[in-house]
């Protein structure tokens, strides 16, 4: 891992953030990336300074946008979206989730459950739906994480999400058949903020919703199936 300490051209980190950035700061500013970002998506105060590019994320409290304007910012073939206010983070993971990409082992490797109780048992609610219609495709065990690293190209979608972006990179990337994918359910979990209660249907119905277009998009399943799956979810998701 020395040639991590040196500096790396090929990777690029995000921290996303509602308003403040914890211990995750010091990952984030390290040298090891070549290009660095805060991306604020709440309500930060506006004496926050940073030793890393920051931008305010519009429309407010929407994950899934963050992280796809994270993807449009890092122009590296590696990409590192961490939750900035997680108390999991650590760089030594996060070192370790780079070489396992850096390698070839892994096309995308996500760490630390970012979850709530509602959030968690509407996303299981959904991922039995998927796997009725994707049986070969195992999604990961929890609605989003704190760490997630990867290939740039599996996370640079046309789709968009509300909340689980990293749910649509990983559905891209099984469908390749050749990558693999590593998912740690690791013994550290960070707590969705209170601020997201009462959205979370909205946000799976979403990442649920993404899953079919990019399904149909691919052509996975045929436009009128989709279509029919679609107007589905809207039901058996309430």
């Amino acid at each position: 891992m020395k040639f991590l300490r040196h500096g790396n051209r090929n990777i690029g980190i995000a921290g996303l953030s509602l308003g403040e950035v914890r211990k995750a700061g010091r990952v984030i500013a390290d040298k090891m990336f070549s290009e660095r970002y805060v991306l604020f998506y709440g309500f930060p105060s506006k004496r926050i300074i940073m030793r890393t590019k920051v931008f305010y994320v519009d429309p407010p409290l929407i994950r899934g946008k963050a992280m796809k304007v994270a993807i449009k910012l890092i122009h590296q073939p590696i990409v590192v979206i961490i939750n900035a206010e997680s108390n999991c983070i650590n760089k030594d993971l996060v070192e370790k989730s780079i070489d396992e990409i850096e390698s070839g082992e892994y096309a995308i490797h996500m760490s630390i459950p970012y979850t709530s109780t509602k959030l968690e048992m509407l996303y299981r609610k959904a991922t039995s739906i998927l796997l009725n219609i994707f049986p070969n495709v195992n999604l990961p065990n929890y609605p989003s994480y704190s760490l997630i690293v990867g290939v740039r190209k599996y996370f640079d979608l046309d789709e968009d999400t509300l909340w689980n972006y990293e749910h649509l990179a990983t559905f891209m990337a099984l469908l390749d058949g050749k990558t693999k994918v590593r998912i740690d359910d690791s013994n550290c979990k960070d707590n969705v903020q209170p601020v997201f209660s009462g959205m979370e249907e909205l946000f799976i119905k979403s990442m649920l919703k993404s899953i079919i277009r990019l399904a149909m998009r691919r052509n996975i399943i045929e436009r009128n199936i989709g279509l029919e799956l679609l107007k589905e979810i809207e039901v058996n998701m309430q």
